[in-house]
């Protein structure tokens, strides 16, 4: 991507077909198991690895983007099959098409919002200035790059009570291609957000995006507190 030389407004040909409007789409990238068993073939053969997304729980959410007036592409490499229903949301599928780098790269550009499902391609968005949510994922460091971050929960299932932050910072994986396993023998179980919790996600970036900042009496003793003011 540091190669790429970006394009501005203007449509690159093979994406003209998608008949997209400029700005007015969301991109959805989701972790997929046959990106990790291409990427990590080794790694993926030597572990227990499961991928921790259910797409049950991004349709409502992601009709909310419909609602919103929004197109919404798919976008990755190696990804799985979409389930019928996300497929009927509709959605434009490009990581199912011939697709190519650079025209991938001018989606990020140009997008409204992209929602990165526990993966790396917020790096993309966050290049070009995107707003984006990043769910799904436990690793904190990631919030840096985001404008909403949803971290996945951790249930401690002799407990049946939900790890703190801190604790959850402090929980190592040897490989995140075991992190689901890990986890099951040390006695944890993943929580994933809920449609609810991401409708909100979307609701929240989208009113950022175009100015709407709402701010409450927490927020603003927050604020205060942080920029040394009281």
């Amino acid at each position: 991507s540091k190669n790429y030389v970006g394009q501005g407004l203007h449509v690159p040909n093979d994406l003209q077909k998608l008949d997209l409007e400029v700005g007015n789409y969301a991109l959805f990238v989701h972790g997929s198991t046959n990106y990790y068993q291409k990427r990590f073939p080794k790694s993926y053969a030597d572990s227990l690895f499961q991928t921790n997304i259910d797409l049950a729980n991004y349709e409502q959410p992601l009709r909310a983007l419909v609602k919103h007036g929004l197109q919404i592409v798919r976008v990755g490499t190696h990804v799985d099959d979409l389930p019928d229903f996300i497929k009927c949301i509709p959605i434009t599928d490009y990581a199912k098409s011939k697709r190519s780098e650079a025209s991938e790269l001018w989606l990020y550009e140009n997008c409204k919002i992209l929602i990165s499902v526990s993966n790396g391609a917020f790096w993309f968005a966050r290049r070009f200035n995107r707003p984006t949510i990043i769910t799904d994922s436990h690793n904190f460091v990631y919030r840096y790059f985001s404008n909403f971050y949803t971290p996945s929960l951790i249930k401690n299932l002799k407990t049946n009570e939900l790890l703190s932050f801190r604790q959850m910072q402090l929980f190592k994986v040897e490989h995140r291609l075991d992190v689901v396993h890990t986890m099951s023998k040390n006695g944890l179980q993943i929580i994933q957000n809920s449609p609810s919790t991401l409708i909100a996600s979307i609701n929240g970036t989208l009113d950022y995006s175009n100015g709407i900042i709402y701010k409450n009496s927490l927020d603003i003793e927050l604020l205060t507190w942080g920029l040394g003011l009281s």
